[in-house]
């Protein structure tokens, strides 16, 4: 692997943790 693919993944993966983050942030509000 090449190292703009291994960074990409890295972005990809960071986008995605903290979009997960994000949303269950909200739900827990939403169920309190």
């Amino acid at each position: 692997m090449q190292y703009q693919e291994v960074a990409a993944i890295l972005l990809v993966i960071l986008a995605m943790v903290t979009l997960v983050d994000a949303f269950s942030g909200v739900l827990r509000k939403r169920f309190k």
